[in-house]
């Protein structure tokens, strides 16, 4: 009888340390989690910060353009009246204006297509990546995958 109970305590003691050890585990796991969470805070925290300094440095940029973009045809020439009695050096001037404007504008169009070509290129390479990587796609298909 008592080798019956002795046994019964032993198993109970032995069940008590493996929940122990269940539980010791389990919270090293969830201290790991807890580091991980606050790692993201703190990540997400820098990137918040990054991206009011990208937003404060836009709104400069935006600002200081404003000021670039002015009408030089009248500016300069405060408003046409110096050229009025030189009607070949006011239409050589218009010229050479009208030249810079396009220029300016063709530029532009260029460094738009080119920033456009490179985001298209950056995608496709990540769309490739994911594609090859067997990848999840929002709609829960693997990427690339057809319906």
């Amino acid at each position: 009888m008592f080798d019956l109970r002795l046994t019964d305590v032993n198993r109970k003691i032995a069940d008590i340390k493996r929940d122990i050890a269940k539980q010791e585990l389990a919270d090293s796991s969830f201290q790991t989690r807890i580091d991980d969470i606050e790692q993201y805070k703190e990540t997400s925290e820098k990137y918040n910060e990054i991206k009011s300094r990208i937003k404060t440095l836009n709104d400069k940029l935006v600002k200081t353009k404003s000021f670039i973009s002015e009408n030089y045809n009248i500016k300069l020439l405060d408003d046409l009246w110096i050229l009025l009695a030189f009607p070949d050096v006011f239409a050589e001037y218009r010229k050479k204006v009208a030249e810079y404007g396009k220029l300016k504008r063709k530029l532009d169009k260029e460094f738009i297509e080119e920033r456009a070509k490179e985001k298209g290129k950056k995608e496709a390479i990540e769309e490739l990546t994911a594609i090859a990587n067997g990848a999840v796609t929002s709609s829960g298909n693997k990427a690339g995958a057809v319906k």
